[in-house]
């Protein structure tokens, strides 16, 4: 990609005064917090300044954009006589630092995890001055997800993310994990994976967009050991590959369901490809995408996973991760 077409811009708690110099914006899902580093040419903000400093980053890829791509908070500052190197993170960030306590005098039962977030969150991260995180689009899942019961210690982050694998509709087993807790600038929401076999977002060929790639595939596991029991994936399991896993449920159904997720999560992400694109720099984590390749083993749909862009000497240069997960997994079922 040019340069003419290209023409990114940093804003630091609202103000353009910065030259940028490079960036390099990672987005992962499985509920990753997503991250920018940039390095800035020497400014008049001081390093006690930026640390905390809200950032917006517009790819202005094409032409202007509207929205930033990046939203969030600079964490780390480095800065030395010629230029200053910054981190940030986007505002899931807060909820990774946030501790809670959850015990039988102090909890959240009765709450869902998006009434939790917006009381949590509208509580204890935002202020009479700040908003930090704009929580009037926090939504539910489908099926609602209770805390009612929930004890012990945790980040907000890591309640959220552990307590998303109860949100699976027993009957419609599309994925592992049908929620993702996602960004929308300084709004977060619960955004619920398409099907694979969706109408996908793009579709990418050696004659359109894809400049090279490469994929890697591991032993596909069938077993799962979980006490003193076997759970077996299928009807016709093939391969000496099993894994011990443990879980925290009480009852037999529960565990064995447990334990069902997680083999089928190492079933579904098995096969790992990675793309240089050209094109694509807007999608969405898990938007699916279409590969017109001519290799058998990765041509058709495949999941959005992860998104590298990259900005340095005047050049661009984008990565995406893949993964295909099946749209069905509920007939596969065997206990």
């Amino acid at each position: 990609m040019s340069l003419l077409s290209y023409n990114p811009r940093l804003l630091i708690d609202g103000v353009e005064d910065v030259h940028l110099l490079s960036a390099n914006f990672i987005s992962k899902n499985n509920n990753t917090i997503s991250s920018l580093s940039a390095r800035i040419g020497v400014s008049e903000l001081k390093e006690t300044k930026l640390f905390g400093s809200k950032v917006q980053y517009f790819l202005n890829c094409g032409s202007e954009d509207g929205f930033p791509i990046f939203v969030g908070f600079i964490k780390q500052v480095n800065a030395t006589e010629s230029s200053t190197s910054f981190t940030a993170v986007d505002v899931r960030g807060f909820l990774s630092d946030a501790q809670i306590s959850l015990t039988d005098s102090n909890n959240y039962d009765g709450y869902t995890l998006g009434s939790f977030l917006r009381e949590y969150i509208d509580k204890h991260i935002n202020d009479d001055n700040n908003t930090f995180i704009d929580t009037s689009k926090i939504n539910d899942t489908n099926p609602k997800v209770s805390l009612t019961g929930k004890r012990g210690e945790f980040t907000v982050l890591s309640l959220v993310n552990t307590s998303l694998q109860d949100a699976v509709d027993d009957n419609q087993l599309d994925s592992t994990l049908n929620y993702t807790l996602d960004v929308l600038g300084d709004s977060i929401i619960f955004k619920k994976k398409q099907r694979l076999d969706s109408n996908p977002s793009m579709s990418l060929s050696t004659h359109n967009g894809i400049i090279s790639f490469n994929y890697r595939e591991r032993p596909v596991i069938f077993k799962g050991i979980y006490d003193d029991r076997t759970f077996t994936y299928g009807s016709n399991p093939t391969g000496p590959f099993n894994k011990k896993i443990k879980t925290e449920k009480e009852h037999p159904a529960e565990k064995a369901k447990d334990v069902y997720l997680d083999i089928v999560t190492e079933l579904n992400n098995n096969k790992e490809i990675t793309i240089k694109s050209s094109v694509g720099h807007y999608l969405g984590l898990d938007s699916i995408i279409h590969l017109n390749v001519d290799d058998s083993n990765i041509s058709g749909p495949h999941r959005v996973v992860s998104k590298n862009i990259s900005f340095t000497n005047r050049n661009m240069s984008l990565t995406l991760g893949l993964n295909n997960i099946p749209a069905k997994i509920s007939e596969y079922f065997n206990q």
